[in-house]
């Protein structure tokens, strides 16, 4: 989407010409030459995301994907949502556009596994992991972010089974009762960080079958790891899961939280306390060539909507010229150090907002590099950029041209337009409409009394009908001429001496 916007004001002011309106583009996703990924919003805006915007994509290893980037997503994998909907907030995520926000009960989730699920009923789900990211607004003991029950069959009686995440004393918890084969009937593991209201943690709990090991790690870190045989070892005891026999089971996410949650996933496999790729690579968005019209012309403005974290920021470069570079210069994104001496090949720094010095050129090229906050891990949003400029136009024609026949000669008097650049005027001329056989150039005449101009062209042969036209030129080192004024003719003859 372009939009072009004429400043509507005339500038009457001495030494500035009626033709230089300030001219406004909008550029956005369109004119993006090199980019990672751009997405459109609801207003129609494109925006420029540098790096993944989520920590997993889906894949055949996804038991259950969770973005929180849109009001009513629906879950990824294989599960379906069957009580509540998504709620997303852009105000504060932690990846993406959006995650999910919370109120005590009255915001939770419930998703229910499909036979192909992990927690599918009757399943022998081996290595999983569960991962997600949270900020909540306070930290309240017995908070529930995820919670999953079912019933076992023991020795004809039915037993009890669940799987909880929740708060204790600042710190995570999590707890199995009847859920792993040949343990104790209840197991819990517990961090040993706390977690902070208002910022983000990331938190992941991984089940190695192999090792009978549940390893438990907040932002990357080790928290605590537990083997699960009696003696604490890597003995050949199966004590992998067991899912129960009720076929109405479903997993609750959020059934008492308060906060933001994203990213959450349930992975088929075991993983090592790694934190998820986050935004840790400058993102660099090259626009297309801007033609400005007109050589000389005045870049006013360059201007951006941008979303900006704390510790990220957005550096503007420019590069003008007056000679439009080959395809594979003007499709160059690099905004380092210039690799040749070449004027218009070198990139200039600067900040959104008014150039406090004249910029004239007539190709221009953007180039954008998105700076992310590596600590909080977002990147710069950025929105539609706006470029202002003043072209440069060639000085406007006379008006009111007339034509006075004379004896071999013909008066031309005209009124000459209000721009101070016109340094004098091309009279063309011939004996056809619009087919001029001759031409000359002539320095500004001196005003008559009317303040019009005059100029006679003589040794012209009479009787014959002659068609006049006038360009203005300007000071301009390379001469630069305007438009042809209106067409006159005029008839010279002896009648006239």
């Amino acid at each position: 989407m372009k939009r072009y916007c004429l400043t509507a004001a005339f500038c009457l002011i001495s030494g500035i010409s009626l033709s230089a309106m300030p001219v406004t583009l909008t550029l956005d996703g369109k004119d993006f030459l090199s980019v990672s990924e751009i997405r459109e919003t609801a207003d129609g805006h494109r925006t420029v995301y540098t790096v993944p915007e989520t920590a997993l994509e889906l894949s055949p290893e996804t038991d259950l994907l969770m973005h929180f980037d849109a009001d009513g997503e629906i879950p990824e994998g294989h599960y379906r949502l069957v009580r509540g909907t998504v709620s997303s907030t852009s105000d504060i995520r932690k990846i993406g556009p959006g995650a999910g926000r919370f109120y005590t009960n009255e915001t939770a989730l419930s998703v229910q596994p499909t036979a192909d699920a992990l927690f599918a009923t009757g399943n022998e789900p081996g290595d999983f992991t569960v991962q997600f990211f949270i900020n909540p607004t306070v930290i309240e003991n017995n908070e529930i972010l995820l919670y999953w029950s079912n019933t076992l069959t023991d020795n004809d009686h039915l037993r009890y089974q669940n799987l909880t995440c929740s708060i204790r004393n600042r710190r995570l918890v999590w707890s199995f009762e009847r859920f792993f084969r040949n343990t104790e009937p209840k197991i819990e593991i517990s961090g040993k960080t706390e977690i902070r209201p208002r910022e983000w943690s990331f938190h992941r709990l991984s089940y190695n079958s192999r090792l009978n090991l549940l390893e438990y790690s907040m932002n990357g870190e080790e928290e605590k790891i537990l083997y699960l045989t009696p003696d604490g070892n890597e003995d050949n005891i199966d004590c992998s899961p067991l899912v129960g026999e009720r076929p109405d089971s479903a997993l609750n996410i959020a059934l008492r939280y308060t906060g933001q949650m994203d990213e959450l996933a349930v992975l088929r496999k075991a993983t090592g306390p790694v934190l998820p790729k986050l935004f840790t690579e400058n993102g660099r968005i090259l626009f297309r060539c801007i033609d400005l019209g007109y050589s000389a012309s005045r870049l006013e403005r360059i201007s951006w909507e941008a979303t900006v974290p704390p510790a990220g920021a957005v550096n503007g470069y420019y590069r003008i010229s007056e000679e439009r570079l080959d395809y594979i210069h003007w499709n160059e994104a690099e905004t380092g150090d210039p690799s040749s001496d070449t004027e218009s090949e070198i990139w200039i720094p600067f900040a959104s907002g008014t150039f406090d010095k004249p910029v004239r050129g007539r190709y221009l090229q953007i180039a954008v590099n998105l700076l992310p906050d590596t600590a909080a891990g977002q990147a710069p949003l950025l929105g539609p950029v706006s470029v202002t400029y003043t072209p440069n136009k060639p000085p406007l024609p006379p008006i009111a041209l007339s034509a006075i026949p004379g004896n071999g000669e013909v008066t031309l008097d005209w009124v000459p337009a209000v721009d101070i650049r016109i340094r004098g005027y091309r009279i063309s001329y011939g004996t056809a409409p619009g087919r001029y056989t001759h031409s000359f150039e002539i320095e500004n005449p001196e005003y008559t009394f009317d303040h019009h101009r005059q100029y006679t062209v003589k040794d012209l042969q009479n009787d014959v009908l002659y068609y006049f036209a006038l360009q203005p030129y300007d000071d301009a080192p390379v001469r630069r001429y305007g438009e042809f004024s209106k067409e006159v003719s005029a008839r010279p003859g002896r009648l006239y001496e």
